[in-house]
C-alpha cells in the first residue's frame, strides 16, 4: 500500500508561544517560587490563553520542570588548544548561573526544592552537573596534553573551579576590578596551581 505519510492535525506549534511561555515561567519562579507558580498567572505574563499552554504542558509539573531546563548555561568545551584558553571562556559562561533571573530563582526556590525533590533532580542535572561534565571534559584535554599535574583530582578541580568562579561572581559588588579581570585572575590561580613541572601557565598569559 502506498501513499502518503499521515501529517498530524491541526496547526503547527509555534516556538514563539513555547518561548514566551517558558519565559513566563522563569519570571514567575524568580517572582514567587516553585510553591506561587500558577498556570494562570503565567499565560498573563506570556500574553497567551491559559489553553495554550495546557495543550502544550497538561501537568503544572512539566512546565514548571521545564522552566527550569531552559536555565541551563548551555556550556561547550572551547577546545582552544590550552587549558588556560578554555577555561577563561567557561568562567565566563559558568558565571551565567548567577545572573538574573537565575540569580533570583536561587535564592527563592532553593528553600522549597526540598519539598519538591523531582525539582530539584531536573535544576541539579541541568544547571549544576551538565556544567561540571564540561569542565571535567576540558580538564580531561589538558590532561592528555601534559598540561596537568598527576596528582590532579579531576572530579575536584572542577567542583573548586564552578565553585569558585560562581562565588567571584556573587560578590563582585565588593570587588574594585571587573568581572573579566576578576575571571582571568581566578583562572591563573587555577592553572599555575594544576601546571606541570614542564609546563609554563605563566607565558600563556601574555
Amino acid at each position: 500500500m502506498t501513499g502518503s505519510p499521515d501529517r498530524p492535525r491541526g496547526r503547527p506549534r509555534d516556538p514563539n508561544v513555547d518561548r514566551k511561555v517558558l519565559d513566563a515561567v522563569v519570571d514567575e519562579l524568580a517572582a514567587v517560587g516553585v510553591r506561587g507558580l500558577s498556570v494562570n498567572a503565567v499565560a498573563a505574563r506570556a500574553g497567551v490563553a491559559k489553553r495554550s499552554i495546557t495543550s502544550r504542558w497538561p501537568e503544572r509539573e512539566a512546565l514548571v520542570l521545564d522552566g527550569l531546563i531552559s536555565l541551563a548555561a548551555g556550556l561547550v568545551p572551547p577546545h582552544s588548544g590550552a587549558l588556560r584558553s578554555d577555561l577563561v571562556v567557561l568562567a565566563a559562561q559558568i558565571a551565567r548561573v548567577v545572573e538574573e533571573p537565575r540569580r533570583s530563582i536561587l535564592a527563592s526556590c532553593v528553600a522549597e526544592f526540598q519539598d519538591y525533590p523531582q525539582y530539584y533532580e531536573v535544576f541539579r542535572r541541568e544547571a549544576v552537573d551538565r556544567c561540571m561534565a564540561t569542565v571535567e571534559d576540558v580538564l580531561h584535554d589538558a590532561c592528555r596534553r601534559g598540561e596537568l599535574r598527576d596528582d590532579a583530582e579531576i572530579g575536584v578541580v572542577a567542583d573548586c573551579f564552578v565553585s569558585a568562579v560562581i562565588g567571584s561572581r556573587s560578590f563582585l559588588h565588593l570587588a574594585t576590578a571587573s568581572a573579566d579581570q576578576v575571571d582571568t585572575q581566578l583562572v591563573d590561580i587555577f592553572v599555575r596551581g594544576l601546571a606541570t613541572p614542564t609546563s609554563h601557565p605563566q607565558e600563556e598569559s601574555r
